[in-house]
């Protein structure tokens, strides 16, 4: 076989690849229902009113798809640009080295996202607008088979609440690309800058507190307004002869 159609079987692979991923995800959304757990009716939790999302799935899509797709074209070109990336493919190096990374990412997408639809399908926990969403006939006490009068999709979507999709993907794309600059930064100081900024604004090892013992009054609260500092309440360790649970008064032998 000639060397152009290996290359046309492996991408066809990679294809393929990537449609077995996203099956699970569109198999579950398609034919199945999610897992049909009962209910307390007068579960305080799941009987707040019905809001469209602030930020709809396809939204936060199109902003982590293309904030992420932007950062690694400008990477690779840069890094082809530069010499510092060479790819052993015969085609145009820039199309390479971006179809190895967005593959790449692309294909993770759809195994995050059929993972999640797994997830969400087997546990089937109800969402916060529950009861406004099923608008049953009859709801007493525990109830395991509602009759729902509601809209059957938007029935549907209110028992997928955990895990959330918007954070399982945001999260990923996230993750993607900090992994993705960990590899393509070069230089004797990358190491150190990632570091300081790891330290600077995801930790909060710089944040300013209030002393443990000098916790604002409710006064001197409204007082400062929004320039309070966050308070932490006092851990208390109890003493270990009275409250640990090993120091118990020996039994007979």
């Amino acid at each position: 076989m000639t060397e152009p159609g290996k290359k046309k079987i492996y991408i066809f692979v990679d294809l393929l690849c990537v449609i077995v991923a996203s099956l699970p995800s569109a198999i579950l959304t398609l034919l199945f229902r999610p897992y049909q757990r009962g209910i307390y009716c007068d579960d305080q939790s799941i009987q707040y009113p019905f809001k469209y999302d602030t930020i709809t799935h396809s939204m936060m899509a199109a902003i982590t798809i293309s904030f992420s797709v932007i950062i690694i074209t400008s990477g690779e070109a840069y890094l082809v640009y530069s010499k510092r990336l060479h790819s052993n493919s015969d085609f145009n190096q820039y199309v390479a080295a971006l179809y190895k990374v967005v593959g790449t990412f692309l294909f993770g997408a759809v195994v995050s996202q059929s993972l999640t639809d797994l997830a969400k399908f087997t546990i089937g926990r109800p969402r916060p607008n529950f009861l406004a969403v099923c608008a049953p006939k009859v709801c007493n006490g525990y109830m395991l088979e509602i009759n729902c009068t509601g809209n059957h999709r938007n029935v549907t979507e209110s028992r997928l609440s955990f895990y959330s999709g918007h954070s399982s993907f945001g999260m990923y794309c996230m993750l993607f690309l900090a992994l993705y600059v960990q590899a393509r930064m070069q230089g004797n100081g990358a190491g150190a800058l990632i570091a300081v900024l790891t330290v600077r604004y995801v930790s909060d090892f710089f944040k300013q507190r209030r002393p443990y013992h000098a916790c604002a009054t409710t006064a001197e609260t409204e007082a400062l307004g929004n320039e309070t500092l966050e308070c932490k309440p006092n851990l208390q360790i109890g003493d270990g002869e009275h409250n640990n649970h090993f120091s118990h008064p020996p039994g007979p032998i």
